[in-house]
């Protein structure tokens, strides 16, 4: 089971840091220097704002479909025709419902064809994240990893004129490019990979019962509303802060464009975590009751993502001086203030790649709940605290601080489901490995040489010793190449 986890992954991890590294630092991070802070602010405001109605469109059938057809291929032939009529249910509610907390959070009408352009794409993003759990859940893990950046990579077809002309600024100020044209793009591409991926599927899954069956939607709705929840609480915790600081601070467009700024990276570093996610939860879910195997996956997955998001962070952490204002025209030292508060927060991620996956496929959603819950309250009373002072410095605090709770709450919680004992000696190897991330960190921000190598340098003495220290077990990799021969 590891072996093809690596084997699948590994395709997942190439084709999106091809495709979707191209499009955050070629074209979005261009996208944003070309409409400012204000307009890229008020941007990322609506779409978070958007975002926190996501539990409406997906309403958890994505974590559901995993889970259940993973564990029962045959069912897609009666679950998907129920589920693409109860979409489109819950799209009408989606709608209604934007535009109504619109109206009184005062984004309506004022922003009207901004929102109409969100919500539109948010509905295909919803349609596509269900349509590719279905190939992951039946096993079509390699279609699964084309799709998954298609639509960056159409987007970045549609954009690359504009990106290109954006180096001539005197033929790039007679292009008519907008926030609304940046929106249509979007949905263009995201069109075009719902059209590609539904024809696919049809070729895929023989024999659909194309029926409205009302029963079947009873049982859905019953059986994923508890995901849904789930859903919607992360969301709440992750989501909230950029509609807060438009809200709460006296130049809350400004500071929110400056707090998305720093996020992009953070999407950037996240979107690994993501993708092992997509795949793991329809293997935790087809293992279900090999425990023996589901323990071994989960503390695999875990070590070598945590190994990978160490290096990852520890490398931004000391380029961020350099790489910031090489992104963005106008970063000062402020910026990376936020910065250095909101990137360390991806290492909490983790946890909820590998452990809330594990707990979400086992059904283990009520604990996850209550946990989310409380991570919800915390990151709202410290943003109210923390914003009309400190602006997006606060809110990145605000969510440092609430990311390591939730990752805490969901180690223990799947850890006791999945009855483990932790080891004392792989306790003290994380204690060294900590150390030395800490060590690192210390001297080489001391340490006068090129950002890119100190870097690379740092990433790499990082890997290198979670491989020494057995973090990343070497007979697991020996496992993989026996398996790949």
């Amino acid at each position: 089971m590891i072996a093809q986890f690596v084997k699948n992954v590994s395709l997942l991890i190439f084709i999106n840091l091809l495709v979707k590294l191209l499009y955050v630092f070629g074209v979005e991070v261009e996208v944003q220097n070309t409409l400012g802070e204000e307009q890229y602010g008020l941007y990322f405001t609506l779409m978070n704002f958007v975002w926190l109605f996501q539990i409406i469109t997906d309403f958890g059938l994505q974590n559901f479909n995993n889970t259940h057809i993973a564990a029962h291929p045959q069912l897609v032939r009666k679950y998907l025709p129920s589920i693409l009529g109860f979409k489109a249910f819950l799209a009408v509610i989606f709608l209604v419902a934007v535009v109504l907390v619109g109206l009184l959070a005062g984004y309506w009408p004022e922003y009207a064809p901004f929102l109409m352009m969100i919500m539109l794409n948010q509905l295909l993003m919803s349609m596509i994240l269900y349509l590719r759990s279905n190939l992951s859940a039946l096993g079509y893990y390699r279609w699964d990893s084309w799709f998954s950046a298609l639509d960056k990579f159409v987007l970045i077809l549609l954009l690359a004129p504009f990106v290109v002309l954006s180096w001539d600024i005197e033929a790039f100020a007679k292009m008519d490019f907008d926030l609304l044209l940046f929106l249509q793009c979007q949905a263009i591409s995201l069109g075009v990979t719902v059209l590609l991926l539904f024809l696919l599927i049809l070729t895929k899954v023989k024999q659909i019962a194309w029926r409205w069956n009302g029963k079947m939607i009873r049982y859905i709705w019953r059986e994923s509303r508890w995901y849904a929840l789930i859903v919607f609480l992360m969301f709440a915790y992750t989501r909230l802060d950029a509609v807060m600081i438009e809200k709460l601070h006296s130049q809350g467009k400004a500071e929110s464009g400056i707090y998305a700024a720093s996020y992009r990276l953070l999407d950037v570093c996240n979107m690994l975590g993501f993708l092992f996610a997509s795949y793991l939860i329809p293997m935790f879910a087809s293992a279900r009751k090999r425990v023996f195997e589901l323990r071994k996956l989960w503390k695999f997955s875990f070590r070598l993502l945590a190994v990978i998001y160490a290096a990852g962070v520890c490398a931004l952490l000391l380029s961020g001086k350099d790489l910031l204002p090489m992104l963005y025209d106008h970063a000062t030292a402020y910026w990376l203030d936020v910065y250095q508060y909101l990137i360390p927060s991806s290492l909490a991620w983790v946890a909820v790649y590998t452990s809330g996956a594990l707990l979400t496929s086992q059904e283990v959603l009520k604990p996850q709940i209550y946990l989310f819950m409380v991570g919800v309250a915390l990151n709202v009373l410290l943003n109210l605290y923390l914003i009309p002072e400190y602006g997006a410095e606060g809110a990145a605090i605000a969510t440092l601080s609430t990311q390591l709770l939730m990752a805490a709450g969901l180690q223990y919680l799947a850890a006791r489901h999945l009855d483990h004992q932790y080891d004392e000696s792989m306790l003290k190897r994380w204690i060294f490995f900590i150390g030395l991330i800490a060590s690192l960190l210390f001297f080489q921000s001391r340490i006068d040489i090129p950002w890119m190598i100190k870097a690379m340098l740092s990433g790499l003495i990082i890997v290198v010793t979670g491989i020494g220290l057995q973090i990343i077990s070497k007979d697991e990799w020996m496992d993989i190449l026996r398996h790949r021969s």
